[in-house]
């Protein structure tokens, strides 16, 4: 991860190729600083878990929540079965992990889903 000397309190977890911000994690500062967040950008607040979606512009982010049955949160264990299985249907999938060790299990494949993996803290895991 990264950071940016204007976005105090944003980890930048990816960038496109204009280098606009695709996702990131905030400890509940949502800023709507120009130039720097791409539409459709996901932020995750680190204190509570919640995924928000730019709905705005790059010009002007603004921040709503993302609740729905598609979003699910996940913490990764050492066999990637309970908490670590990614259900069927999930769109995007809230990770939180406290051991680099243990692993996401991903649902069987089926053409044309995606799934987006947000990691809500810097532990890194695996993905299965």
């Amino acid at each position: 991860m990264k950071t940016d000397k204007d976005l105090v309190g944003i980890l930048i977890q990816d960038t496109n190729s204009e280098g606009l911000i695709t996702q990131c994690q905030s400890a509940g500062s949502f800023l709507t600083t120009a130039s720097k967040f791409a539409p459709g950008c996901l932020m995750t607040d680190s204190t509570t878990g919640v995924l928000y979606r730019n709905s705005g512009t790059t010009a002007a982010p603004v921040w709503g929540a993302i609740e729905n049955s598609i979003v699910k949160s996940y913490v990764p264990t050492a066999d990637g079965t309970g908490t670590g299985a990614i259900t069927p249907g999930t769109q995007i999938a809230t990770v939180t992990s406290a051991n680099a060790n243990h692993w996401v299990t991903l649902p069987a494949p089926v053409v044309g889903t995606l799934i987006t993996l947000v990691s809500t803290n810097t532990t890194g895991y695996e993905i299965r």
